[in-house]
């Protein structure tokens, strides 16, 4: 068994996850999961560090529904609550 396909196997086994990716060359592992999914950025990593690895910058892609809620811009995620509020990058331009 490969280290890759390890850690791939623990992402998959993970509630919600529709698939999983690994590459080792790259550094990389990806997952799509099931719209109204419960998991959290912390089980991802916990499942990447019981395979050895470390766990590096991580990036989540999502859909939802922007409100502007009393003048706070905020992205609701089906499945997740509360709202996350959106705030803007200081080092680009307004």
């Amino acid at each position: 068994m490969t280290c890759a396909f390890a850690v791939r196997g623990a992402l998959k086994k993970l509630p919600g996850v529709e698939s999983a990716d690994v590459s080792l060359n790259k550094g990389l592992a990806s997952a799509k999961l099931n719209p109204c999914n419960t998991l959290t950025m912390q089980q991802f990593r916990q499942a990447v560090k019981q395979n050895g690895f470390t766990p590096k910058e991580s990036r989540v892609v999502v859909r939802g529904e922007l409100n502007n809620n009393a003048g706070k811009l905020q992205l609701k995620v089906p499945g997740t609550n509360p709202p996350y509020e959106l705030l803007p990058d200081p080092a680009l331009p307004q």
